[in-house]
């Protein structure tokens, strides 16, 4: 649309403004814009209008205009001076942007939505925190008292205590255990969930020495060979990593039992944009349909009573991974072993 600057009246209109508006060229031209039903109250009061002529461009936005049918449209006006002919005039440029802020206010909407999401998933992670004080402090006490009355029954009853007392006692003893061996594992979770990623330089030979030196103490009666290949430095969190291949070293070791020989061998390879690690054993396996069950907390695939366990280790690893960039996924087949992976991206790789 041309106005007259002096005077601020419509002296053309294009086809295509004509078109937006639903008004005919004849209903348009010769008047002054503010005039115009559809233009007051916006960029067309004498005010703006007087503006405009001092600052020679003026851009609104979020402004309401109705057509000839009635219909409303959110519209953008730049207004420019120009002089033309040795005669100054006023082009404006009127967009309609009615989608687009349809879907501006869908986003907004959408961003409302998930900052209330967020601010009630902050209150379910304190109701977790609270939790895990709970069971850190609260239920360890009982657990003890359990298995320590047990024991005390045993020890100083125990030329009284017939072969069946002794086997529940037993049982009390294993179950106060097997809790408390559940409890630390959420316990983990927990601070992998929570806790702040403390970066750090690290060797990783280090931690997974110090963790293969520990079985081997333990595990007198088996003939496990590790194989420790070169693992390079990462800054990363030095308490979760050794979570991490605790897990990993730990499930290994214990699906390995039945191996004359075990055979447990950790590696990493240095890719373009991550370095990736492995832990390998030649155990017992698994089935890879089931292979997303492997990193579901309480989800066990092996029922095997020798293969005792809380369902929640490699979850956590797998947290602790996805918290420092990574990714961690497993290969296996029945009888043939299992293969455990994950990355940790170069940022947080540190070469030498």
């Amino acid at each position: 649309m041309i106005l007259d600057a002096e005077t601020g009246i419509i002296a053309d209109a294009n086809p295509f403004l004509i078109e937006m508006l639903g008004y005919s060229k004849e209903q348009l031209l010769g008047k002054a814009i503010w005039e115009i039903g559809f233009f007051k109250d916006i960029a067309s009061s004498k005010d703006k209008f007087m503006e405009l002529q001092q600052q020679k461009y003026i851009r609104y936005e979020d402004l309401p205009l109705k057509t000839a049918n009635g219909r409303r449209i959110e519209v953008e006006i730049i207004s420019n001076v120009h002089i033309v002919d040795h005669q100054k005039v006023i082009q404006c440029n009127i967009r309609d942007i009615t989608e687009r802020k349809l879907m501006e206010d869908k986003l907004d909407e959408a961003y409302q939505r998930i900052k209330t999401h967020t601010k009630e998933l902050e209150m379910i992670n304190e109701d977790l925190d609270s939790f895990a004080y709970s069971v850190s402090h609260d239920l360890r006490a009982p657990l003890r008292a359990i298995s320590g009355f047990a024991q005390v029954l045993i020890d100083t009853h125990g030329d009284k205590v017939n072969e069946e007392m002794r086997h529940y006692l037993d049982r009390i003893n294993e179950g106060a255990q097997k809790m408390g061996q559940l409890i630390d594992n959420l316990l983990d979770f927990s601070r992998a969930t929570r806790g702040e990623i403390k970066y750090e330089k690290i060797n990783v030979e280090d931690i997974v020495n110090d963790l293969v030196k520990t079985y081997r103490d333990v595990e007198l009666d088996r003939d496990i060979e590790f194989i420790v290949n070169p693992l390079g430095k990462v800054e990363a969190d030095k308490e979760m990593l050794k979570v991490v291949f605790s897990n990993l070293l730990q499930n290994a070791v214990k699906f390995t039992i039945d191996r004359e020989k075990a055979r447990i061998e950790i590696g990493s390879e240095q890719k373009e944009d991550y370095i990736q690690f492995h832990v390998k054993d030649n155990g017992i396996g698994f089935d890879m349909n089931y292979k997303d069950k492997l990193f579901k907390a309480f989800q066990r695939l092996q029922t095997d009573e020798r293969f005792k366990g809380t369902g929640i280790g490699l979850t956590t690893a797998k947290r602790i991974v996805s918290k420092h960039g990574g990714n961690m996924w497993a290969k296996g087949e029945v009888d043939e072993g299992a293969e455990f992976y994950f990355t940790l991206p170069s940022k947080t790789h540190v070469d030498g």
